[in-house]
C-alpha cells in the first residue's frame, strides 16, 4: 500500500509493479534499473546535443550513472535525474515548437511523481534561466509555462520532507553533535 503523504515516487514503483506482474520480479527489476540508467545517459546526450557539443562528452556522465543513487537502489531518483536532463535539453533549444512544449509539459507532469532530485534540478535551471535571460522577464516566463506542474509538485515534496519520519526525516544536528 502506497502512502502518498510520505512520498510520491509512484510512477517508477507503479511501472515496476506492472512489469513484475507481466514478466516476473527479477526481470522487471533488471529492466527498470537498465531503463533508469539508460535514460540518465540519454538525458546527458540530449543536453549535449542542445548545446551543439560532441556526444562523446557524454562519457563524462558515466560516473553519474553508477554513483551512489545506483548502489543505494534509488531507482526513482535515477529516473528523475534522466527526466530532468531531458527537460533541461528541451528548455535549452532556441526555438521550441508546439510539439516540444507539449513534450516538456508531459515530462513536467511525470517528474513530480518520480523523485524530488530531478524536480529541484529543473526548477533550479529554470530559475537561473530566468535570472540570466536578456529577454524581458514576461517573455522568458512565457517560455517556461510548460514547467507549471513542477510548482505544486515542489510544494508537495516540501510538505512530505517537513513531515517525514524515520530514515526519511530531515535531521539537522547541533554543532556539538556534528563535532562529535
Amino acid at each position: 500500500m502506497l502512502d502518498p503523504w510520505r512520498g510520491a515516487s509512484v510512477l517508477p514503483l507503479w511501472a515496476w509493479g506492472q512489469l513484475a506482474d507481466a514478466i516476473g520480479l527479477a526481470r522487471a527489476t533488471r529492466l527498470v534499473v537498465c531503463v533508469s540508467v539508460l535514460l540518465q545517459q540519454l538525458g546527458v546526450c540530449a543536453v549535449l546535443r542542445a548545446q551543439r557539443k560532441p556526444l562523446l562528452l557524454a562519457l563524462l556522465g558515466l560516473p553519474l550513472a553508477y554513483a551512489n543513487l545506483f548502489y543505494l537502489g534509488l531507482v526513482p531518483a535515477l529516473l528523475s535525474l534522466g527526466l530532468a536532463f531531458l527537460s533541461i535539453a528541451w528548455l535549452m533549444r532556441p526555438r521550441r515548437a508546439r510539439v516540444a512544449q507539449l513534450w516538456l509539459l508531459a515530462i513536467s507532469c511525470a517528474l513530480p511523481l518520480t523523485h524530488p532530485l530531478g524536480l529541484l534540478l529543473v526548477l533550479a535551471f529554470a530559475l537561473f534561466t530566468l535570472l540570466a535571460s536578456r529577454r524581458p522577464r514576461r517573455q522568458t516566463l512565457g517560455a517556461l509555462w510548460p514547467l507549471t506542474p513542477l510548482l505544486p509538485g515542489a510544494l508537495y515534496w516540501a510538505r512530505a520532507a517537513l513531515h517525514a519520519d524515520g530514515v526519511a526525516a530531515f535531521d539537522w544536528p547541533g554543532l556539538t553533535q556534528r563535532i562529535m
